[in-house]
């Protein structure tokens, strides 16, 4: 199953590689550019978003722990060796 994928995988980036060598120097030129474009303008609409959520929030990130209802618990008793039991326990009604 991995093989037969790992050789259509190869097969079909040997052609794509195959495609992009066929091209003229010029249009490789023209294909890198306009994706280095792409990715500027990405960047700056992710720095713009985030300079936007940060004056809604007044200039402040709270950094604060994670509220769960779930929380992780390691009993001593359980603990034996190399074996570690985890048990998962809901706080509001007891049940594991």
């Amino acid at each position: 199953m991995m093989k037969s994928i790992y050789i259509s995988l190869s097969k079909g980036l040997k052609e794509l590689d195959q495609r992009w060598l066929n091209l003229s120097v010029q249009k490789q030129q023209k294909y890198l550019i306009c994706f280095f474009f792409l990715y500027l303008l990405l960047t700056i609409m992710v720095i713009i978003q985030i300079c936007k959520d940060l004056r809604m929030q007044k200039n402040k990130i709270s950094i604060e722990p994670v509220k769960s209802k779930d929380t992780l618990r390691i009993r001593p008793s359980n603990l034996s060796g190399d074996n570690i039991s985890l048990i998962f326990k809901n706080n509001n009604d007891g049940k594991k």
